[in-house]
């Protein structure tokens, strides 16, 4: 496990046609139509779910003449429908920005017993919701240039220091390893610093943690110039800190080419000098204190050691709570995000409910990136993930991927087998993948895709497997035959989708770089395939 991560020398263009690009049918509160038709498997829900709900209202009529019959002495109130104002999320906790769909059957009188002659839905019959999770996506307005940290093989070293460009100057006086560990008798080189570093912020985009390079870079010049050098240079509000330098390198250590740095040893001196920060971290917290915690526990379940891993995770999320709500700091806002993907992703891994409540912030990147637009058409790897707007198109995949957790939070919590759920959590995240922005989708023009893109469609079609896999799997379950078919038919389009993806990432990256906290796809997908 120590080996899983890092850069693959299988590097072929030559990948599986990705899915074409699903047309969605936009239906507004204004019955605008935006022209592009829906997508058959969108279409043939919505029909399931129109059979469902005749079946249940000629089922609510039938009630409604038992109870009016002067044989039923028992009587009940009516049940008034609620008006259907908001979404239907699927999130465990509301908020002023993302409300989630409340089980009424909580929160509202029941009819008695004797009354149904089937099992009654565990949510009132409502008309099928179409619309997307809204969640408020705010865009900082362009700001001016500042300096960053430039890596050193990105320097021309021949020339002096007077001869070099501001930012370069400075980052060849930059004190990089001031907060690193001794790895006697390894040897961590600044190139071999810098090459884990970028390959932290390309291949590892693809695990969803958020973390923003541009204000990492920024604040590793500034916090780690020979003039600022001194015994405790914790701030609460820099985002850069040793601690998230030091959990950084030990989970990013896995992308090394050297065997040294990736040994186990290696990595877990860089995360026991990381944790020598945690009591200064607690007393002052920074912005990126959540996100430091979820490196450290991908780390160790990334070594096998999931208990400890699970541990990490808990620390994460208290972490994240005892932020305000919303913060005035826009990348603690941002991770708090960070922190929900994490840890929904990991409560699917080991089927355990989840801890933290939905985030009331908009999802706000505290770095400027401008309207959507598309990742360079090229063969070359390495020309993809230096590409200039890289981490544009990365947050984007990430505050796509806020959207899609935030659907899924429901069917994580617990193991779905109501008909309705299912249905209404299919619509739901058809209705997101209909109306995902151009940038971030698979072209099949493109040779290559870059590694968050990948990512955001292996976990939608996994969300969709795992949405519709307790009805297929559970046959003689009490459900109308067109719901068990649509699931039977998206498992098996969801595998095949699944597979697909994995063969692409593997040819464009090698499994070495696939993301920990989606390895449950990898397992499961091939076997399912195989029935």
């Amino acid at each position: 496990m120590s080996g899983w991560v890092g850069p693959s020398a299988r590097h072929t263009p030559d990948l599986p046609s990705p899915r074409r690009r699903a047309k969605t049918c936009s239906w507004g509160a204004d019955g605008e139509d935006s022209g592009r038709p829906a997508s058959k498997q969108f279409v043939e829900s919505l029909r399931v779910k129109v059979q469902q709900l005749e079946s249940e209202i000629e089922q609510f009529k039938q009630e409604q003449h038992q109870a009016q019959s002067p044989r039923n002495t028992p009587s009940r109130p009516s049940i008034a429908l609620p008006e259907l104002t908001e979404p239907l999320l699927s999130a465990s906790s509301t908020s002023p920005t993302a409300e989630s769909g409340q089980e009424l059957p909580e929160t509202t009188s029941q009819p008695s017993p004797h009354l149904h002659p089937f099992p009654a839905l565990s949510n009132p019959i409502l008309p099928p919701q179409l619309a997307p999770v809204e969640v408020p996506v705010v865009n900082l307005p362009p700001t001016g240039p500042v300096l960053r940290y430039q890596y050193i093989f990105h320097i021309d070293t021949t020339l002096s220091l007077d001869e070099q460009y501001p930012s370069h100057r400075a980052s060849l006086l930059c004190q990089w390893n001031r907060h690193l560990p001794d790895l006697s008798p390894v040897q961590l080189s600044r190139f071999e610093h810098d090459t884990i570093v970028f390959r932290f912020f390309s291949y590892g985009a693809s695990c969803s943690f958020g973390l923003l390079p541009d204000l990492f870079l920024a604040e590793f010049l500034e916090c780690l110039a020979p003039e600022t050098a001194q015994p405790h240079p914790i701030e609460g509000t820099h985002y850069y800190t040793p601690l998230l330098h030091g959990s950084l390198l030990a989970f990013g250590a896995g992308y090394s080419d050297s065997l040294e740095i990736r040994a186990r040893e290696t990595r877990q001196k860089f995360a026991t000098h990381a944790k020598g920060w945690l009591d200064e971290e607690f007393d002052h917290p920074s912005p990126s204190l959540a996100l430091s915690l979820a490196l450290l526990s991908e780390y160790h379940s990334g070594i096998g050691e999931r208990n400890t891993g699970h541990m990490y995770m808990g620390m994460a999320v208290r972490a994240a709570r005892a932020y305000p709500t919303p913060s005035n700091s826009l990348a603690q806002n941002w991770h708090r995000w960070s922190t929900y993907i994490q840890e929904c992703l990991m409560a699917l891994e080991i089927h355990r409910p989840t801890e933290l409540p939905t985030p009331r912030a908009p999802i706000s990147c505290p770095i400027a990136i401008e309207p959507d637009s598309r990742p360079p058409l090229t063969d070359s790897l390495s020309e993809l993930l230096n590409h200039a707007d890289y981490f544009k198109h990365s947050a984007r995949c990430f505050i796509q991927m806020c959207k899609l957790v935030l659907i899924a939070t429901r069917m994580i919590d617990n193991a779905v087998y109501d008909k309705q759920i299912i249905l209404d959590t299919h619509l739901q995240l058809e209705a997101w993948f209909n109306t995902l922005p151009e940038g971030v989708l698979i072209r099949q023009r493109s040779a290559l895709t870059i590694p968050p893109v990948l990512a955001l469609h292996i976990t939608y079609w996994w969300f969709i497997l795992h949405s519709h896999l307790p009805l297929a799997e559970h046959i003689s379950i009490t459900t109308s035959e067109p719901v068990k078919e649509l699931s039977i038919k998206m498992c098996t389009r969801a595998t095949e989708k699944l597979v697909q993806l994995l063969n692409t990432f593997d040819k464009q990256l090698g499994f070495r770089c696939f993301p920990r906290n989606l390895i449950k796809v990898y397992r499961l997908a091939p076997l399912l395939a195989l029935d």
